[in-house]
């Protein structure tokens, strides 16, 4: 491993640090399902001055097939204030993953895939709205390979990343858009973000057409210029490129390749940048390929394209692991957002392919501090082949981390459960990753606290919030991973009939679990090994 020192970022004040650990003190946690329409999905999160802004979508049939837009508004305890639908007759607007910025204090914009119903041709729409959600203003773009007698022609025109300018007074997004078939590419354009030229374009640059497959999914505002890193696939060679763009010009005045011989890194779907250079989220093959196995990993780059640092937080290498998000944390360190994969069974000869929620933290040096992982369950035992996904990730102001996204499931009894469901949730930790407080006795925050002296550290699972109205999370650390054969959580009411039983194979994990199907009352959460039942918890379900 490559390090070099970081002595701006170990040089943190005291005063700096007592306000972090203010601040740690204060921090909320909380998991929220979106509403219960038949597919719904949290696409966007953005920080509000009262809390948290979700963009989304939702599929409701209970009245014929209705689709529809949502933004729903959150204070910062997860409390929900305000949902608003939004419907565009004779078109659809997708919200599409992380793209959305704020420009300032009172507005936000995300960019949004846009087709007319009976028409191929694929548009960029940016969306205005404003502190509680309200749509100021859209407004449309045409790919630059628009063609009106070839519909079919740019019907990939697909936003992948946006960034403002400091002043908000200009918008910067990205989109992969198709020159010809069978070939990807991708554009970037600058409009006018507010006053008399709201909208107008003032440059579009189009990324030259040397590979088969190039994709740019990330963009970045930095000293005054556009930094974005562009992965390409050619007949022979892949290779990830950083290029700076004049943010005035749209012309580009600086580009590097990383320097591969040492670290063969796939395509780099978010980074972050400061003065020592850029740290990038991605996934590696094995040693020796095998195919689609890959693990997450995290890499420093100085701006000459030389390699700082590199770390992953496992050799475990599984097919379809991702990696999604990078940010920076509070403390100087950076906290990627992955996904993990496990092949398990819920049942002799019923498969479960099942993706997890992978969040896992690197201190300023790339030395790895810590991970978690983020499970939805459901009541419902027809479900099976859970994918859970984070389409967005920001830090919060009390120094922890908020994520929007869903979890799919397909269904195994159908028709007595609908063939395909997803459910839109968003998931707030603290700055140690934990959802149920207390999770880690290591983090340096937690120690700090106290927490770690706490009751709570003795027990074998840790549940919360308690008393529950909505999501019930229960943590399992990595101790019970002896376990063989894995535990059961059982839920029981106080007459002892059984409610349900959850088989539980994958430890250090929070496991997400819906309680709106439960009646309020008590109820008995046991976790039991091997038929023995070694630790119980009564937990309070209300309306």
């Amino acid at each position: 491993m490559l390090h070099t020192n970081h002595n701006s970022y170990k040089a943190m004040s005291l005063l700096g640090i007592a306000l972090f650990l203010i601040s740690i003190c204060n921090s909320q946690t909380f998991s929220k399902r979106s509403d219960n329409a038949v597919v719904s999905v949290y696409l966007h999160v953005l920080n509000q001055p009262y809390g948290y802004q979700t963009y989304g979508a939702n599929i409701d049939t209970s009245g014929g097939y209705q689709f529809s837009m949502i933004v729903k508004n959150f204070d910062y305890h997860g409390n929900e204030m305000e949902m608003k639908h939004y419907n565009f007759p004779n078109r659809r607007l997708d919200p599409n993953y992380d793209v959305n910025t704020r420009l300032n204090d009172s507005t936000s914009v995300f960019v949004a895939i846009d087709k007319e119903i009976g028409n191929d041709t694929t548009f960029n729409t940016v969306v205005w709205l404003n502190n509680e959600g309200d749509t100021i203003r859209t407004k449309r773009y045409h790919s630059p390979y628009h063609d009106e007698d070839d519909i079919n022609g740019t019907s990939h025109f697909v936003p992948t990343a946006v960034a403002a300018s400091p002043d908000g007074q200009f918008i910067y997004f990205v989109s992969q858009v198709s020159p010809q078939l069978n070939q990807n590419n991708f554009i970037i354009k600058k409009i006018y973000a507010s006053g008399e030229n709201c909208g107008q374009e003032v440059w579009t640059y189009i990324n030259p057409v040397n590979f088969w497959y190039t994709v740019c999914e990330n963009i970045v505002y930095y000293n005054s210029q556009l930094w974005f890193l562009s992965v390409s696939t050619g007949e022979q060679n892949n290779f990830n490129k950083l290029i700076r763009l004049n943010s005035e010009t749209g012309t580009l005045d600086y580009e590097v390749e990383h320097d591969a011989s040492s670290y063969p890194v796939g395509g780099g779907r978010d980074m972050v940048i400061d003065s020592e250079g850029y740290t990038v989220t991605s996934v590696i093959a094995p040693p020796i390929p095998i195919p689609n196995d890959r693990v997450p990993i995290m890499f420093k780059v100085d701006f000459e394209g030389n390699y700082i640092w590199y770390q992953s937080p496992s050799d475990d290498y599984r097919p379809f692991q991702r990696s999604h998000h990078i940010v920076k944390s509070q403390d100087g360190g950076y906290v990627s957002c992955s996904i993990k994969f496990d092949e398990i069974e819920v049942s002799p000869g019923v498969g479960n392919y099942n993706e997890k929620i992978w969040l896992w933290k690197v201190d300023a040096d790339g030395e790895f501090e810590w991970q978690r992982f983020y499970e939805y369950l459901s009541f419902d035992s027809g479900y099976f082949d859970l994918t859970n996904v984070a389409h967005d990730m920001k830090t919060t102001p009390d120094g922890g981390f908020i994520m929007a996204g869903e979890t799919k499931s397909d269904c195994a009894d159908w028709p007595e459960c609908d063939s395909l469901i997803q459910q839109g949730w968003l998931l707030k930790v603290d700055a140690c990753g934990c959802l149920v407080p207390g999770c880690d006795a290591e983090c340096n925050i937690v120690n700090i606290e106290g927490i770690a002296k706490s009751e709570e550290r003795k027990k074998l699972f840790i549940v919360g919030p308690n008393p529950v109205k909505d999501m019930l999370n229960v943590y399992l650390p990595p101790n019970l991973s002896k376990t063989e054969g894995g535990v059961q959580l059982t839920v029981h009411d106080l007459q002892g009939n059984l409610i349900k039983s959850f088989n539980l194979k994958n430890y250090d994990t929070t496991y997400m679990i819906n309680a709106t199907s439960l009646a309020a009352g008590q109820y008995i959460l046991s976790l039991v090994s091997k038929g023995i039942v070694i630790q119980t918890e009564r937990i309070t379900v209300i309306k």
